[in-house]
């Protein structure tokens, strides 16, 4: 650490004035991102980082919580998974930037359990599978493994709820090579409502990829089978080309409010597998 950099923790620890513990953080924060972009020692800023955080900074200083977001951050690049998913949870619990903190989060999650093999099935009949309900919108559902009687065997349930605020959605991590798309299939099921999903596929620069064959209507009550061929996508601009190694994650949307219905209700997934079509 340099010699600024330590006087601006000192200041940070001791200062008087709230004002000027704001500033040195800010400074401090500044200076150790600065050297991060330059090439210096990681494990140096993420010792001044990890002090940053443990300083005396009051939980609704605005560093504090950018300070946890970049120390998450440098933790997943350097593969401190578990120490970088803590720093993540920290920073949401703050509340200032939960949003670009969930993201993160996120994205550490996918890219640990995300799809990179194709023939690939999950049959739910454990909680070794790759679908998440993210954090952002906890508050209208989530996910949960269930013996069902219909089809003899444990299923994904998504409980959810329809709502005009907020879209609620699954999210599955991809990173496959090659030069075919793949198919998805799987089994789906809606316990009260008459639903509406719509999948997507979004590429490494966040474009989104929208097929005709991907708005999905699942009668309530009644099992149905879903075959949706990933080369069927296109994006908004005609003469783009979907490619494997460009996609980083594929969402499932509860788009049931677009019929007019809302309230609570509970989508069944079962037997979700990628394969190539024959």
């Amino acid at each position: 650490m340099t010699l600024l950099g330590m006087a601006l923790l000192m200041a940070i620890s001791h200062a008087q004035s709230p004002d000027l513990a704001q500033q040195a953080a800010w400074e401090a924060l500044y200076e150790a991102k600065l050297e991060l972009a330059s090439g210096t020692d990681p494990e140096a800023i993420h010792l001044r980082l990890q002090n940053l955080v443990r300083s005396e900074l009051r939980n609704d200083d605005p560093a504090l919580s950018e300070a946890f977001f970049e120390l998450g951050r440098l933790r997943w690049q350097l593969g401190r998974i578990d120490s970088a998913r803590d720093a993540l949870d920290s920073c949401v619990a703050l509340g200032r930037m939960s949003a670009a903190c969930l993201d993160l989060r996120l994205a550490i999650d996918l890219e640990q359990s995300g799809i990179q093999e194709v023939p690939m099935a999950w049959n739910f009949s454990s909680t070794d599978h790759g679908v998440f309900h993210p954090r952002a919108v906890q508050e209208l559902g989530g996910l949960s493994l269930e013996q069902d009687d219909t089809v003899g065997s444990s299923v994904l349930v998504w409980e959810t709820m329809v709502s005009s605020r907020k879209t609620d959605r699954l999210v599955v991590g991809m990173d496959l090579a090659g030069d075919a798309l793949p198919e998805l299939t799987f089994r789906v099921s809606s316990t009260r409502l008459n639903a509406v999903i719509h999948v997507v596929l979004i590429a490494a620069d966040g474009q989104e990829w929208h097929s005709p064959l991907s708005t999905l209507r699942i009668p309530a009550a009644l099992w149905s089978d879903v075959v949706v061929p990933l080369e069927s996508f296109k994006s908004v601009a005609p003469n783009d080309v979907l490619t494997p190694d460009q996609l980083v994650r594929m969402e499932l949307r509860d788009v049931t409010m677009s019929t007019g219905r809302s309230g609570a209700n509970a989508i069944k997934i079962d037997d979700f597998s990628l394969s190539y079509a024959p």
